[in-house]
């Protein structure tokens, strides 16, 4: 089950990082719109969408520097 919920600072900051695996919480307003949390504890922004039938994932940007504003 994909994990869902309303993305603001405060759910970002306060995700965990999971040890052994990297995982996405996708907001539930934008769809497509993600934050990866990194086994490192670094966060980043993503954004996944479908061209020519196939699934992508881009990277827009690493959190701090970016924001979910």
């Amino acid at each position: 089950m994909v994990k869902r919920l309303r993305l603001n600072e405060k759910s970002v900051r306060e995700a965990a990082p999971e040890p052994g695996r990297d995982y996405q919480i996708f907001d539930s307003e934008v769809r497509g719109f993600a934050i990866c949390i990194y086994r490192s504890g670094n966060r980043a922004f993503t954004l996944d969408y479908r061209h020519a039938g196939r699934q992508r994932r881009m990277t827009l940007g690493r959190w701090p520097e970016w924001s979910t504003a």
